[in-house]
């Protein structure tokens, strides 16, 4: 029996080796873009396409990030103070993402440019 569980137990671990899509080789690239009080920080990154880009707040005052050009997405719509959110970047190469904080959309203006290249 105490075989057996080990065999189990043997081929559980060979078969998360094995199987495509597991471990850090298959994970996504990460970028992430840090949300204060009246910026996002950096204010451009450049990024693959199927990056998950993470949005961390760290500011006290409500903010939010919202896709407007190239890739539409949001946040949040009433805005966070704290924790992160991730949006993953499917637009195509090459293109220029604009977004902004919702909340202070004159002064927080950020930048995604998905890189030409694969």
């Amino acid at each position: 029996m105490r075989k057996l569980s080990l065999l189990a137990l043997a081929a559980v671990l060979v078969s998360a080796l094995v199987l495509p899509g597991t471990g850090t080789a298959g994970q996504r690239p990460t970028r992430t873009v840090e949300i204060g009080d009246d910026f996002f920080k950096p204010r451009s990154i450049r990024v693959k396409k199927g990056t998950r880009v993470i949005f961390k707040w760290t500011g006290i005052n409500r903010h939010n990030a919202r896709g407007m050009e190239g890739q539409r997405f949001t946040t949040g719509l009433r805005g966070r103070t704290s924790g992160q959110k991730g949006v993953t970047i499917n637009a195509a190469r090459g293109t220029r993402i604009e977004y902004i904080c919702e909340f202070h959309p004159d002064v927080m203006i950020g930048v995604i440019r998905v890189s030409r290249r694969r």
